[in-house]
């Protein structure tokens, strides 16, 4: 046996030992984490991890533009917002990015009811703020809610939702109740589903005839498609080293114990599994002696090896699987595969295996299947220009699945009829409503403010859809009626005009002059009203005072001198006077 047997069997023997040691470790709850873009403002811009939830609606394959919004009261989410007429619209002007809403993790409620709540309140999306300093957990609803009838409510959130930690909310919150403006991009790629789990059983020896040699160039072909599922968590690969088995009964027999030394276990008497080699492959893998001779023991003793004798025990006792006895061996899901060792035959058989829909981008390859969706759409929905469909190309067929297109959500059966909903429609497109332009001026049946339908705007009538024609106000009668007014009708209103310096009032349909509306006027002859009613009745209220005062001093100068001089008859009443005061 050439040195490079003995290396490639001693790699693949380390592999398996560590594969084995990696089986007996504890299973993992998977998070599945998806990408938070801050865009604005440039102190907190980049790129951050968050972890989606289990209910409503990701965008996969997609993204979406929002802006954040605070609620000033209610954070938690756990009371309908509207109790705080609170409600989730987007920024003025701003039809770019949708309206997501921030929530607190606080309260006793769970997360499906909190996103509900945002979804009722006009939110296009939730982000979840984690008040524990702790890693990204799996937002789910739960049978044990407040209130208890989740399933009544889960169902309806269509919405995404995401939750990211405590490190980056407190950064989000301090931005946003100080009157700062965050505008982000969650990011949520391809849905993530359960790994498929694969396994290779190997040999050392590549001078085995056919087999050996399938097994080779298998292994050298298939290692970039396999690296790249693997590293997209669409597979999980685990290597086996076959070990030679004897059945108990047979142990003593000339046929085991010539492949077998050590008093029946692995000799090779050619000496060609040497040390050194051994140390050259474990050093390459980024391993040391030490280590190895910790895990697998010593493995010059005449004992059995608890590894091997495990991996002796997966390979023969495989239940419905079958005992492995043929070199190389594919397992797939805990099946034997049995056709050509080949790329396309192998890949196709685990691109069978995923549910339609999830499967990864490799298994969607010209050479592997047929895109049924470039015939005629696949017989799903397009929309007028070609550009938005329905049919999404899958491994196994198509589906007809109305799409999630630059942050809209299209809902309809997916074959017949797609609409665009929410409040970033009208930039699709105008929605498929009715849409027209003359000169400087521009209509359109559909209205960011309702999430759904065309209806023609103020000024025409129509079905919103196909049409919508002018009304004549003057004709209609219904617009510019008064005495001296003169009615000219426009596309989409109305001009009407009043005779001389009248000026008309719409809202009264009358003619008016224009000194009773101008609006400086009335001001300044409101002010000069108030003025003038001010100074009076600091006048008015001088005089009294002044009256009373003088009248006064001269009632307390008679009553004095009366003391002292005799008076004609009214000093009686000057007494009788102050008599009265006292």
């Amino acid at each position: 046996m050439a040195a490079r047997d003995v290396c490639e069997g001693i790699l693949l023997g380390l592999l398996a030992i560590l594969v084995l040691g990696l089986s007996l470790a504890e299973g993992k709850y998977v998070v599945e984490e998806r990408s938070l873009s801050i865009l604005s403002p440039g102190s907190l811009e980049g790129k951050y991890p968050v972890a989606v939830s289990s209910f409503g609606r990701p965008g996969y394959a997609g993204s979406l533009l929002g802006s954040l919004q605070y609620p000033k009261q209610g954070a938690s989410g756990c009371t309908a917002f509207d109790k705080f007429q609170i409600s989730f619209k987007k920024v003025d002007n701003d039809f770019m990015h949708a309206p997501i809403a921030v929530i607190e993790s606080t309260g006793e409620c769970d997360f499906a009811w909190r996103v509900y709540n945002a979804e009722l309140a006009g939110a296009a999306a939730a982000l979840i703020l984690d008040t524990k300093d702790e890693d990204l957990m799996k937002m789910a609803d739960s049978r044990y809610a407040t209130p208890p009838s989740s399933a009544k409510y889960v169902g309806n959130i269509t919405i995404p939702s995401a939750l990211v930690n405590k490190t980056v909310g407190d950064k989000l919150r301090t931005e946003l109740t100080t009157g700062g403006q965050i505008n982000v991009k969650l990011e949520w790629g391809e849905a993530k589903v359960e790994p498929l789990p694969y396994e290779i059983w190997s040999i050392s020896q590549d001078k085995c005839g056919e087999h050996c040699d399938a097994q080779v160039q298998f292994m050298l072909n298939f290692r970039a498609v396999a690296q790249m599922l693997e590293k997209g968590g669409y597979t999980v690969f685990t290597p086996h080293y076959m070990v030679w088995f004897c059945p108990p009964r047979y142990l003593d027999s000339r046929e085991c114990l010539s492949q077998c030394l050590n008093n029946g276990r692995c000799s090779m008497k050619e000496g060609k599994y040497t040390k050194d080699c051994g140390n050259m492959v474990a050093t390459s893998l980024g391993m040391n002696e030490t280590d190895i001779i910790a895990c697998m023991g010593d493995p010059t003793a005449d004992e059995e090896n608890p590894l091997l004798k495990a991996e002796q025990d997966v390979q023969a006792n495989g239940g419905e699987r079958g005992d492995i006895v043929i070199t190389p061996t594919l397992v797939i899901k805990d099946k034997q595969y049995r056709g050509r060792l080949e790329n396309g035959a192998v890949l196709k058989t685990m691109c069978a295996l995923y549910p339609e829909g999830s499967e990864p981008s490799v298994c969607l390859g010209d050479d592997i299947q047929t895109n049924e969706c470039l015939d005629n759409n696949g017989g799903c929905w397009v929309d007028s220009s070609g550009l938005i469909t329905a049919c999404r190309d899958t491994f196994k067929g198509r589906i007809c699945e109305c799409p999630y297109y630059q942050g809209v959500q299209f809902k309809g059966d997916g074959y017949q009829s797609c609409a665009p909903t929410g409040e970033l429609r009208c930039s699709i497109q105008n929605a498929g409503c009715w849409y027209e332009t003359r000169g400087n001026l521009s209509f359109s049946a559909c209205s960011p403010r309702q999430p759904e339908g065309c209806q023609c705007p103020s000024g025409f009538t129509g079905d919103g859809v196909k049409s919508c024609e002018d009304i004549d106000e003057c004709k209609t009668k219904t617009k510019c009626q008064c005495v001296d007014c003169s009615c000219t009708d426009t596309w989409g209103g109305y001009d009407c005009q009043c005779a001389g310096d009248l000026i008309y009032l719409a809202d009264h349909d009358a003619c008016v002059r224009k000194t009773f509306v101008e609006p400086k006027g009335v001001l300044w002859f409101g002010v000069g009203v108030v003025g003038l009613a001010v100074i009076t009745l600091v006048i008015v209220g001088f005089i009294v005072y002044k009256y009373k005062v003088r009248t006064y001093m001269d009632a307390r100068i008679r009553a004095t001198m009366a003391q002292y001089m005799p008076l004609d008859s009214n000093s009686q009443d000057i007494y009788r006077h102050l008599e009265e005061e006292g």
